[in-house]
């Protein structure tokens, strides 16, 4: 009977290692969960900026600030 009683003790031990294990990888899930969240809105917003300045660089480049001509051809400013 003392047998019985270790062997349940000790199952009642690996049990609850099991269950804190659980609970540690839920939180642990929810965590991640959370930043792959944050992570596809992030990207979704990057993803839009860039659309948007192809699309300002595309309508014209002197509105974007770029200019045709190269720096090479430009003359400096004290000329």
């Amino acid at each position: 009977m003392n047998d019985n009683s270790e062997i349940i003790k000790s199952l009642q031990a690996d049990i609850e290692e099991l269950q804190m294990r659980v609970v540690f990888q839920e939180d642990t899930v929810q965590s991640l969960n959370d930043i792959i969240a944050r992570q596809d809105r992030q990207l979704s917003d990057l993803i839009d900026r860039v659309n948007f300045l192809a699309e300002k660089y595309k309508g014209g480049s002197s509105d974007a600030g770029f200019s045709d001509v190269s720096s090479e051809d430009e003359r400096p400013p004290h000329y």
